[in-house]
């Protein structure tokens, strides 16, 4: 997530670090804030989850800094 939510969230005691997709959306609307590939996907997921989409995450590179994540989506078309 980038820099200012991750820092914030960090601090904040006995709580999970990763914000589930109701709290991103909220500090979107709330603060401007949006979040790093992975905190995207995990949006992205449940938007299509809640829209009757079916879509996966894909990523490389995990446990690494270059890792990055992604979201595919079916259209049902060929």
């Amino acid at each position: 997530m980038e820099t200012l939510t991750k820092a914030w969230l960090y601090h904040e005691p006995g709580g999970p670090r990763q914000r589930t997709a109701t709290q991103i959306a909220a500090h979107r609307k709330d603060h401007g804030t949006g979040g790093n590939c992975f905190d995207l996907a995990i949006w992205l997921l449940d938007e299509f989850a809640r829209a009757g989409v079916q879509a996966h995450a894909i990523g490389h590179d995990f446990f690494t800094p270059e890792a990055h994540v992604a979201v595919l989506a079916d259209d049902g078309q060929d």
